[in-house]
C-alpha cells in the first residue's frame, strides 16, 4: 500500500471512530481514488471515504489511537502513508522548514479486526426510512436533545416517527420526554406507516444524509449514510408501545390553561437553577429534591432552596400571563427543580407554558418553542408553601421569602 491524502480530512474522518476496547486497531485499505477506512466497536460499524492519491492498493490496519494523535499535530498537510518491511505503517510529510519527517506505526493482521463483520451485512437490503436535507440541522437537534435521554430512558435512544415531511424526534424518560421536529424527505410507504425507529444516540458522532434500516438474521440495524460512507447501529424494536403512544398524547393534548412568560422570567429562573447545581454544600430540603411551585393564586413562582424559606424567582408582576384558559386547574403546581432545568436546557426560552391536567394525582407542563416541546410531569405532590405558612402560623411567626 502506498498513497497520498490530507492529513486533516483523514483525521477528521478517524475522529468519528473509537478504539475498540480489545482491538485497538482498524482497517484501512487504499483502492481507486480513496482511502477506505473501516472500525468496528461495541456500539457500531464505521464505514467512511477520503480522498487520495492511490499509487499501489493495499490494506493494511494501523493502531488507532496512535494514528489519530499522530494526524492531529500534522495539521492541514499532505501526508504519504506507505507499508513499511510489512510490520509498520510509515507517515511521511513535509514540515514547516522544509525539512521531511517519517514516523513509523505498528501494523497488525487486517483479519484481526473487527471490521470482517461490515462484509457480512448486505447493505443494498437495507430500507431507506429518511432523506435528511442538512445534516447540521439534524446534528442540533439530536444534540440538544441527548441530556433528555439521560442514563435511565426508556430506550436509551432516540425514536424517529416518520411524517408526510418531516421526521418527529422523540425521547421518552419518565418522567421527562421531548420532541422536535427535522425536515426530510420520506418514502409514502414508510409514512403511512409511522412506525417509530429507534435510533441508538451514538448516532450524533457520525456524519449523516440519510437514515435506512436493515433487518439480518432477526437483528435490527439503523444504517447512517453520507457522502463519505455510512455507519451501522444495532437497535432493538421497543415492546413499550403504550410508553411512546402516552408520550404522543402529552404533546398533542389540549392545555388546560395556557401562559406566556416574559424573558425575565426565564432568565432569573435557570439563573436560580444554576445556583441551586453550583451549590457544593447543598442544604436540607423539605423534601428528597428541590421543587419548583407555581402559586397561581399569588402570581409568584417559588424555589425551594433553604428548607422553609422559598427563594421567589419572578417579582414585579413577570409572573407567567395568562393567554387561555380551557379548565380550571389546581391553585399551586409543584414540580421537580432538576427535572426543570434539564427541559431549559433543550428549550432555553419557550414561547408558551402549557399546564395539563393528566389526573387527580399527576399534573404536567408541556414548554413549547415552534415545533419543539418538552413535557415535565409533576412528581413532587403537595405545596411546601402552604405547608411553611401553616407551621408559621402555628407558631405565631411570619414566613419571610427572599427578593
Amino acid at each position: 500500500m502506498r498513497c497520498r491524502t490530507n492529513a486533516s480530512s483523514l483525521a477528521k474522518a478517524l475522529w468519528a471512530m473509537k478504539p475498540n476496547k480489545i482491538f485497538r486497531t482498524f482497517k484501512m485499505e487504499a483502492v481507486g481514488d480513496a482511502i477506505v477506512i473501516t472500525n468496528a466497536d461495541d456500539a457500531c460499524i464505521v464505514c467512511l471515504q477520503v480522498p487520495a492519491e492511490v499509487i499501489e492498493a493495499g490494506t493494511i490496519a494501523p493502531d488507532l489511537q496512535m494514528l489519530r494523535t499522530l494526524l492531529k499535530g500534522i495539521g492541514d498537510r499532505t501526508v504519504e502513508l506507505s507499508l513499511y518491511n510489512e510490520t509498520r505503517l510509515r507517515i511521511t510529510f513535509t514540515a514547516e522548514n522544509g525539512t521531511e519527517s517519517t514516523y513509523l506505526l505498528p501494523v497488525f493482521d487486517p483479519d484481526s479486526t473487527l471490521a470482517n463483520i461490515a462484509e457480512d451485512l448486505k447493505l443494498e437490503e437495507a430500507q431507506l426510512f429518511a432523506h435528511f436535507h442538512s445534516d447540521k440541522h439534524l446534528k442540533l437537534v439530536l444534540n440538544s436533545m441527548k441530556p433528555l435521554l439521560g442514563k435511565h430512558s426508556h430506550f436509551n435512544s432516540f425514536l424517529f416517527i416518520p411524517e408526510d415531511n418531516h421526521i418527529k424526534v422523540l425521547t421518552v424518560r419518565d418522567p421527562i420526554v421531548g420532541i422536535a421536529e427535522v425536515p426530510a424527505e420520506i418514502p409514502e410507504e414508510v409514512a403511512s406507516k409511522q412506525e417509530p425507529l429507534p435510533v441508538p444516540r451514538d448516532i450524533t458522532q457520525v456524519p449523516i444524509g440519510s437514515i435506512a434500516k436493515l433487518t439480518r438474521d432477526g437483528q435490527s440495524w439503523v444504517v447512517a449514510i453520507s457522502e463519505q460512507g455510512y455507519a451501522v447501529f444495532p437497535t432493538i424494536k421497543p415492546d413499550e408501545k403504550q410508553v411512546i403512544s402516552a408520550a404522543l398524547r402529552l404533546f398533542n393534548r389540549e392545555a388546560d390553561t395556557s401562559m406566556k412568560a416574559s424573558r425575565f422570567f426565564w432568565r432569573e429562573l435557570r439563573r436560580t437553577l444554576s445556583m441551586l447545581r453550583a451549590s457544593k454544600n447543598r442544604p436540607k430540603y423539605m423534601s428528597s429534591r428541590p421543587k419548583l411551585e407555581f402559586d397561581f393564586e399569588r402570581e409568584r413562582c417559588y424555589c425551594w432552596v433553604d428548607e422553609g424559606k422559598p427563594t421567589i424567582v419572578s417579582v414585579f408582576g413577570d409572573f407567567p400571563t395568562l393567554a387561555q384558559q380551557n379548565r380550571e386547574i389546581p391553585s399551586v403546581m409543584t414540580f421537580d427543580c432538576e427535572l426543570i432545568g434539564e427541559a431549559l436546557e433543550f428549550i432555553s426560552e419557550p414561547d408558551t407554558i402549557d399546564f395539563l391536567v393528566v389526573s387527580d394525582r399527576v399534573s404536567a407542563m408541556r414548554l413549547r418553542f415552534g415545533s419543539w416541546a418538552v413535557v415535565v410531569a409533576s412528581l413532587a405532590q403537595g405545596s411546601d408553601l402552604k405547608t411553611a405558612e401553616q407551621e408559621v402560623s402555628d407558631s405565631g411567626s411570619q414566613i419571610t421569602v427572599e427578593i
